[in-house]
Formats: structure tokens, C-alpha cells, sequence
């Protein structure tokens, strides 16, 4: 058990993480380190995000597994292990992608968003390339 506090403890301490979530496959928290009304919720929110990651990845082929997924917001991330006993769910503060130091959230006022690309929607890009016969 003071291993798995120490580990927790590492992790909760890693700079970025506002905290973590362990949830059993009931959906029940079992540890966290948010405060209590925000784990229930995402206990029960998340178990169900798992269940349909889950199903899905097995309709889609059936030799597959979800291992790992990732929700990104504007505001942060929750990133989901799902394993067979329990989930294990961490959020953290959605940091700028584009800057290499990644010393600034993008809730940070020096954060002007990532860089603007010009996409065209893919049916005009293919009628660029179509050609019809006069």
C-alpha cells in the first residue's frame, strides 16, 4: 500500500496534473485526489466512456482492445487507462502543443492558439483534380 500512496503521490506531484481518479468497473471511485462531488461525477461519466470506447473497438475488430484514450477540451485533458479491474484517470491543464517549452496553458494569456492553417473541405480539393472531358 505505501508503494501505490508513494506512486500517487509522484504522479499527483507531476507538474500539469490537477489530479487523478482510480475507478473500479462499477463505476465506484476508490481513490482520488479531486474533491468529492467532481469524483463522483466523473467516476460515473467516465465508466461510461470507457464502456462505449470499449464496445465500439470490438465491433469495429474483435481482436482489439481500447488501452488508453485521451479527451481533450479547451480548457484540459482527461487521460483514461481502462484495464480490466479499474480505470485509472488523470486531468491536467491543456498546454500549448505548439510551443516546445510548454511553460504556458493555453488559459494563459500569452497563449494566442495554434497556428492557423487554410483548409479546404476535401470535395472541392478533389474537383481540383477531376478533370472532365470536353
Amino acid at each position: 500500500k505505501a508503494e501505490v500512496d508513494d506512486t500517487l503521490k509522484r504522479i499527483h506531484e507531476h507538474k500539469g496534473v490537477q489530479g487523478y481518479l482510480i475507478i473500479n468497473n462499477d463505476g465506484i471511485p476508490i481513490r482520488s485526489s479531486l474533491d468529492t462531488s467532481l469524483t463522483q461525477q466523473y467516476a460515473a461519466l467516465i465508466k461510461s466512456l470507457s464502456d462505449k470506447g470499449r464496445s465500439t473497438i470490438r465491433e469495429i475488430d474483435p481482436t482489439n482492445e481500447l488501452l488508453f484514450f485521451r479527451i481533450r477540451t479547451k480548457k484540459y485533458e482527461i487521460l483514461v487507462a481502462p484495464d480490466n479491474e479499474m480505470s485509472f484517470v488523470i486531468k491536467q491543464p491543456l498546454y500549448n502543443r505548439f510551443s516546445l517549452d510548454r511553460q504556458y496553458p493555453m488559459s494563459s494569456s500569452l497563449y494566442h492558439g495554434p497556428p492557423s492553417f487554410n483548409y479546404r473541405p476535401i470535395v472541392s480539393t478533389l474537383k481540383d483534380f477531376t478533370h472532365e472531358s470536353p
